[in-house]
């Protein structure tokens, strides 16, 4: 009972966990739904040959694969060690097309929770 609730209250995957997904890119998790655990919202951080990104991309796996079939899907395959292959989420500019200005900096929200 006790598991279960941390997990509803951090996710399987904890926002910040670096992880690698079943296409072989690198992704840093952002947020978690409850209802789609294991779909997580990601920042896409490096291509499958885990060459670092110049701009983070980010994919709500949870609403990019309600709309695909079983063989397209983007799933987690794995957790990654923190600055695996020189990863340092808090370094990309991020862009998102839902938010209006386009971009934001993964640095500021770090710090911002940090304070």
């Amino acid at each position: 009972d006790l598991v279960e609730r941390f997990i509803q209250a951090v996710g399987v995957y904890p926002t910040g966990t670096i992880v690698q997904l079943n296409n072989d890119r690198i992704g840093v998790v952002l947020s978690h739904r409850p209802d789609r655990r294991l779909w997580p919202k990601v920042m896409v951080v490096a291509d499958a040959n885990r060459r670092p990104l110049k701009e983070g991309e980010i994919i709500d796996l949870a609403q990019y694969n309600e709309s695909q079939t079983n063989n397209d899907t983007i799933a987690i395959s794995g957790c990654l060690p923190f600055g695996v292959d020189g990863v340092d989420p808090s370094g990309y500019s991020v862009r998102e097309p839902e938010v209006q200005s386009g971009r934001w900096s993964l640095k500021k929200l770090f710090s911002a929770k940090a304070g």
